[in-house]
């Protein structure tokens, strides 16, 4: 609890990542050697986990995250699942494509 208090105590800003990521993103923080603290409720409003980052790292934190592609947001800025509403795009345009197909066939 020293390290919430430490971090909620000075400047900070809150990131919100969906919770898939949270694995890959801690351990981008520990190897940058980057003290963060997380809410310890990632299953609520959507799986989205909210971290407390001194605002001294938010440069190197903004890199890590760009260069890692993980997706992101703030409290204001919701997390969007792209890669996710991809997926189901490409699922929803094959099913649409083999319908017209069936459709052509037996018209």
């Amino acid at each position: 609890m020293a390290k919430a208090d430490f971090i909620k105590n000075h400047p900070h800003f809150k990131l919100a990542l969906p919770f898939k990521e949270m694995i890959v993103f801690e351990s981008l923080l520990r190897k940058a050697d980057i003290d963060f603290y997380r809410e310890d409720n990632p299953l609520l409003f959507g799986g989205i986990v909210t971290y407390f980052l001194l605002d001294d790292n938010r440069y190197e934190i903004n890199t890590l995250i760009k260069e890692n592609r993980l997706d992101s947001g703030t409290e204001t800025i919701t997390v969007t699942d792209y890669r996710g509403l991809k997926k189901m795009y490409k699922l929803y345009a094959l099913i649409v494509a083999v319908l017209i197909i069936i459709f052509a066939i037996f018209a």
